[in-house]
């Protein structure tokens, strides 16, 4: 799995500034909450835009909803669940966007750009969609 990091000159608000409990969550982490869930990962794409981080995550193959929440779900562990918004699912692509923004001055809220995951679950359930096996269900089969 290849890791951009376009974070690196970032620097967040203290957690606490906007309400934010922690601060953005270090690549090296995304990266090893994300090494086992399949389909393989290619590029995981760490970037900032409209003042906020964002995390793209490309895989080999095509990808279904169940995928795109085992990924908001990794996300969430790292950066508490009311953080964390879904952007878009593409055929091989997921988008996040984290709070809090990079801009302690941030005019827009996250909202503007994605929903929040704790929201897509519940929609995405009322359609029969859940998370993929995790991670650790797989290390114990």
């Amino acid at each position: 799995m290849e890791m951009i990091n376009d974070w690196v000159k970032k620097r967040p608000p203290a957690p606490g500034t906007n309400g934010a409990p922690r601060q953005t969550p270090p690549v090296d982490d995304i990266r090893e909450r994300l090494e086992n869930i399949r389909p393989p990962i290619l590029t995981v794409h760490c970037y900032e835009d409209v003042g906020y981080p964002w995390v793209q995550v490309a895989f080999e193959e095509m990808i279904g909803p169940g995928v795109a929440l085992e990924v908001g779900d990794a996300l969430a562990g790292l950066a508490g669940a009311s953080h964390v918004y879904l952007n878009s699912l593409r055929p091989k692509a997921v988008y996040f966007l984290l709070k809090p923004a990079f801009d302690p001055e941030q005019k827009l809220d996250a909202e503007r750009y994605g929903a929040k995951l704790e929201e897509v679950k519940k929609a995405w359930a009322q359609n029969g969609v859940r998370a993929n096996v995790t991670a650790q269900q797989r290390a114990r089969k």
